[in-house]
């Protein structure tokens, strides 16, 4: 059996490394630190109201444009099949900027991101049952919706302010409008 001759396996290897790297960046292009389509860009109120009406609960994701560790989770975390089907189970989920919903973040006391908290909407009540500061990885983050799905009934938990409303730039305000 001969061997082939070095200079005809080189295009092989070429051929190889760029399939590579193909699909290094194929993956690398799904993957990016862009939203994730499970977490809604609504405006907070908006999209309390809608929960409301449909009766589910809402993980809040506070974060920023300028936080590394809210970048990475949505690159990885929320991407990831358990934390989506742990959220569609439990409601859905909803990123608040602070920058620019500050008011929300300022009724929640929100002092660092990524802060997430989990809401029960019911009898007309915004019930704070689950809150974690920091970064989750996808297995932290589908246990901290997990067991705040399962508690929330039994939870008393930290009544917050029901009454914001979206206006046209996306912000909240009160319905007072302080």
């Amino acid at each position: 059996m001969t061997s082939m001759p070095k200079w005809m396996k080189v295009p092989g290897l070429i051929v190889g490394a760029v399939a590579l790297l193909g699909l290094i960046m194929m993956r690398a292009g799904t993957m990016s630190a862009g939203n994730p389509p499970v977490l809604s860009q609504a405006p907070y109120a908006t999209a309390i109201a809608s929960a409301r009406e449909q009766g589910k609960m809402v993980l809040v994701k506070f974060t920023a444009d300028w936080c590394p560790p809210c970048k990475e989770m949505n690159r990885v975390a929320f991407r990831d099949d358990g934390v989506i089907e742990a959220i569609n189970k439990a409601g859905i989920a909803l990123a608040v900027d602070t920058d620019k919903q500050p008011i929300v973040g300022q009724w929640f006391a929100i002092t660092a991101m990524p802060t997430m908290v989990m809401l029960r909407l019911s009898d007309g009540k915004t019930v704070e049952i689950a809150r974690h500061v920091g970064y989750l990885g996808a297995p932290e983050l589908t246990a901290f919706v997990t067991k705040a799905a399962a508690e929330a009934k039994d939870s008393a938990g930290i009544e917050r302010p029901s009454g914001l409303t979206a206006d046209t730039a996306g912000t909240a305000t009160t319905e007072t409008g302080r």
